[in-house]
């Protein structure tokens, strides 16, 4: 319960309170998968803005594909009986009435609907609210009262600014506001998802047309000693060696591949670092990426297309030697080498020093390891070597 209940305190700060009491302005919503271990908040009160609601809820369980075929399927005065010990009821008091979060008036909209995410474990747990109208979401609000998140509210701002300049300016969020209010630090993005958008679970020429512009658009200075990618890399290897001395071999393993990358004479350019397939969308062909809070503008190539791939693997429990393979034998990564003119003779080298990158991500930003955490450590701690022997 403890979840559940930091979310009410926080959102208290936005303009919701739990309430018993029925009054015009209370909302009542379904907490999913239980009230114990909430993961999400949607709406029960709106039919027409039922499937709208859950376009913030893409589960990848079989479990929760379940649950929200069921909220989509059922009646909601069924929901409400066989769910009842998981619904919460909240007071709307005072939601988005403030200028100086949003100018737009369509925000102050009595006949908008909101959705809840409460975040993934660990220190950059956040909340993300789906704000919609009767038709689609209009935007999406993270909220947040740590500090070491609104860095991250910080970057991802800096980053859309740099790509809102670029061809890519149509693929991404605007930014609609970054600010303080109240307690909260607030960042708000807009979005073109509607219930019509899906999510393409496999590499597709179009993430790769992305990516291939992505690189292409905001490549710069060549990869050396003196890059931030290689400074920041050295300094959290240094410090994840202090915390796991048997694994020393991993700074090996880093310099030897950088020296390979350096030879070639790469350059850097914008990376996503969680470039997978819940974070992006189509509405018919046409791509939109979002969540850039982990991105950097001074990074190798390759990382965030071997991120969609390997990423899904390691959570799926995949052998390294089948990730290798899905690697390896993956059409669009050859195209992907050919079109930015990087070598693909190097991948090997590649794959290393993306595993390092994201093994040093997941490590420095959780308060604590849970089982799954440790085992997909485990697993790409498994993938390095088998690279390295293969």
């Amino acid at each position: 319960m403890k979840k559940i209940n930091v979310f009410l305190d926080t959102i208290k700060n936005i303009g919701f309170e739990k309430c018993d009491q029925q009054n015009e302005n209370i909302e009542k919503y379904l907490a999913i998968p239980n009230i114990k271990n909430v993961r999400w908040l949607v709406p029960l009160n709106d039919k027409i803005n039922k499937k709208n609601s859950v376009l913030l809820y893409q589960p990848s369980a079989i479990k929760g594909k379940v649950l929200k075929e069921l909220y989509l399927r059922i009646p909601f005065v069924i929901i409400k009986c066989i769910f009842k010990k998981n619904i919460i009821t909240l007071n709307r008091i005072n939601i988005l009435n403030n200028k100086k979060i949003f100018e737009n008036e369509i925000f102050y909209n009595e006949e908008v609907y909101y959705s809840f995410f409460l975040g993934t474990e660990g220190a950059h747990c956040k909340i993300t609210v789906q704000i919609s109208d009767k038709n689609k979401p209009i935007m999406y609000l993270k909220v947040t009262d740590k500090f070491e998140i609104v860095e991250l509210f910080n970057n991802e701002e800096k980053i859309l600014s740099l790509l809102n300049n670029t061809t890519l300016k149509n693929e991404i969020p605007n930014i609609i506001t970054n600010t303080k209010y109240n307690e909260l630090y607030c960042f708000a993005s807009s979005t073109t998802k509607t219930i019509k958008s899906n999510y393409r679970n496999n590499l597709s020429r179009e993430h790769v047309d992305f990516l291939v512009n992505l690189y292409l658009s905001t490549k710069n200075k060549l990869i050396d000693e003196e890059s931030i990618y290689y400074k920041s890399t050295n300094i959290l290897l240094n410090k994840y060696m202090t915390q796991n001395k048997e694994s020393v071999w991993i700074k090996d393993a880093f310099q030897n591949s950088f020296e390979n990358i350096k030879m070639m004479k790469v350059h850097l350019g914008v990376c996503h670092r969680d470039f997978t397939f819940w974070n992006c969308y189509f509405n018919d062909n046409k791509i939109f990426v979002f969540d850039w809070e982990y991105a950097t503008n001074d990074y190798p190539p390759y990382f965030d297309v071997l991120h969609f791939i390997i990423q899904k693997s390691i959570l799926d429990g995949e052998s390294c030697e089948k990730i290798y393979e899905s690697i390896i034998e993956n059409s669009f990564i050859y195209e992907y080498a050919k079109r930015i003119d990087v070598s693909f003779k190097n991948i090997k080298d590649f794959i290393i020093l993306y595993l390092i990158d994201i093994l040093l991500l997941y490590e420095f930003r959780a308060k604590e390891f849970s089982t799954s955490d440790l085992l997909n450590k485990e697993r790409r701690l498994k993938m390095i070597k088998y690279v390295l022997e293969v």
